[in-house]
């Protein structure tokens, strides 16, 4: 998913890391998973994103990095502590809408959405150009109505709300 442009654009991702690292050093992998595991499986960072993302922090003075057998493991310094404390309540702010979306797909059949996205992926090869452009109407379509009920639900909140 493309959740990580949601984080980058709310500026918190490289709080996020810090946030994986708050209680003990950690290996690139382990704060790939620990990511994971924080937004429910809605986003798992991909190498390229993660270690670019840690030499920043480094370069910041934010972590550092420690060896144990051999390992590179990544610590938070009192800086990035302090860092991590300013900006804890938009990150926990995030984290938490990310559930709520999480538990909203489910109740909304999300799970049947990710199984037709698979299903396409599977297919992907043996698609000519009319099941495409069926596939894209469904999909225009399908987006329309989301957005139209999304955008009743909006403007009805904002007449109860004054």
């Amino acid at each position: 998913m493309a959740f990580h442009h949601f984080f980058k654009c709310k500026g918190v991702f490289k709080y996020l890391v810090l946030y994986t690292l708050k209680d003990e050093p950690l290996h690139g992998y382990a704060v790939m998973k620990k990511i994971e595991a924080l937004t429910s499986g809605l986003y798992t960072p991909s190498p390229g994103i993660i270690y670019p993302t840690l030499q920043l922090l480094e370069d910041l003075g934010l972590v550092e990095v420690v060896e144990k057998n051999r390992r590179k493991l990544y610590k938070i310094t009192k800086a990035g502590l302090k860092e991590l404390e300013e900006h804890l309540p938009e990150l926990q702010q995030l984290l938490n809408k990310s559930k709520r979306f999480l538990f909203f797909l489910r109740d909304v059949g999300g799970e049947a959405l990710l199984a037709t996205m698979k299903k396409l992926f599977e297919v992907l090869d043996f698609l000519g150009d009319e099941e495409k452009r069926q596939i894209k109407g469904a999909i225009l379509s399908f987006s329309q109505e989301v957005e139209e009920i999304s955008s009743k639900a909006v403007r009805r909140h904002g007449s109860n709300s004054g």
